[in-house]
């Protein structure tokens, strides 16, 4: 009786699978997985580009308002790069940068 009940479900699973790959939705899935990890990569490495320029910009500052504007937006920049680095360990490799990826 075990053999029927796992062929049952290893068929099940199977047809799941085929009409998985027949309606697209597992490629339109896997798809969509790439882009957001791409588009997150982008955004670290615009972060981190920022976390060069801000400095600077804070040298050429005129008023202390617009330094100290400049200051706490780059203290939140460091906490969120950090926090990008920590859960998601694979996005400091330099493999897709803006509109370098050519597929």
């Amino acid at each position: 009786m075990k053999n029927k009940v796992t062929n049952h479900l290893t068929k099940s699973l199977n047809y799941q699978i085929k009409r998985m790959v027949v309606n697209k939705s597992y490629n339109k899935n896997l798809l969509l997985c790439e882009k957001s990890i791409e588009e997150l990569k982008k955004i670290y490495w615009y972060e981190r580009e920022l976390l060069i320029a801000i400095p600077m910009l804070i040298t050429n500052a005129t008023t202390f308002e617009l330094v100290e504007i400049l200051t706490v937006h780059m203290v939140y920049l460091r906490k969120h790069v950090k926090e990008l680095e920590t859960k998601f360990p694979f996005i400091n490799k330099l493999e897709v940068l803006s509109g370098t990826n050519t597929k």
